[in-house]
């Protein structure tokens, strides 16, 4: 039985500056520390802009398919107002697309 796991876009964090040779990073946080078997989880994706302004972002974030089930991506509390392109789920693939 595989975990599911729902992404949200709740809170992704920025410092601002004008630094354009500081990385970007984009970083997942578990609610928990351990997760059982069929249980459903909530994993946060927040971004760290370090140094630089930010106004846009896009990502594929892989995951294992014989293990791990996504369910949702929510934009809910996010720091971006406008998606270009919704975020795509594929199980069958293992990625999450934004």
């Amino acid at each position: 039985m595989k975990k599911i796991i729902i992404i949200a876009f709740l809170s992704l964090s920025f410092a601002f500056g004008a630094r354009a040779d500081t990385p970007v990073s984009l970083n997942i946080f578990p609610k928990a520390a351990s997760f059982n078997i069929g249980e459903e989880f909530v994993l946060d994706l927040k971004i760290n802009a370090s140094d630089n302004y930010l106004n846009a972002a896009q990502a594929t974030v892989n995951f294992p398919t014989g293990i791990l089930e996504l369910k949702s991506a929510e934009k809910i509390g996010s720091a971006f107002n406008f998606w270009v392109d919704e975020p795509t789920i594929s199980n069958d693939k293992g990625t999450l697309t934004f």
